[in-house]
């Protein structure tokens, strides 16, 4: 099974081809800088939560994951919460069968992981239907944040030196581009070689 990218080399992919955009079109006005420390944040926190595992009482955590599912549009589940169990939680005057699935996964003794999973309904053109199941991940990090403070103090440690170096790459492309992108060594080595030669006029 292939190694993914790391992150940083993600975040540059992003920016070398929202720098080639400009030669189909009027593209996009951002720098490398700009591109890059956007979203980084995000993608630290998706990273950290998708195996974390909770220590706190089930009931606890429970608590704040119906306050949070409230918050955000979704009703909350009636039914008390188990290890190896799942939820359902209906998405509030939902018309599409919209609901999150609540998943209570064990991780040994009085520890499990929580995993919430968005699933809608939807009608296709051939009068049939299909259903689309996503791992919300957002939902997720804000329910870990919340039951643990220590543990989202570290990761948004963790994601703000993640956003700092992508940065610090940003400006080293946004330098080279002034020159044109050929001599943008940094962009020029994550991407293969294959970075954006300069636009003719």
């Amino acid at each position: 099974m292939p190694r993914p990218y790391p992150l940083l080399h993600r975040v540059i992919f992003v920016c070398l081809v929202a720098l080639a955009i400009p030669a189909f079109g009027p593209g996009c006005n951002c720098t490398c800088e700009e591109c890059m420390s956007h979203g980084v944040q995000r993608e630290v926190q998706h990273e950290e939560v998708k195996n974390y595992v909770y220590s706190a009482p089930l009931a606890d955590t429970f608590e704040v994951l119906g306050a949070l599912l409230s918050e955000r549009g979704w009703e909350r589940p009636e039914a008390r919460p188990t290890l190896g169990g799942t939820l359902h939680a209906p998405r509030k005057g939902a018309m599409n069968d919209d609901e999150m699935l609540l998943r209570f996964i064990p991780v040994g003794k009085s520890r499990y992981r929580v995993e919430m999973e968005r699933s809608s309904i939807y009608k296709d053109m051939d009068g049939g239907t299909r259903r689309d199941t996503n791992r919300d991940l957002d939902m997720e990090w804000e329910l870990a944040s919340r039951v643990d403070l220590a543990f989202a103090a570290k990761t948004e440690e963790k994601a703000e030196k993640a956003r700092k170096r992508a940065a610090a790459v940003g400006r080293g492309c946004d330098k080279g581009c002034e020159l044109g992108c050929r001599a943008c060594e940094t962009c020029d080595r994550m991407a293969g070689g294959r970075a954006r030669e300069p636009a003719t006029q």
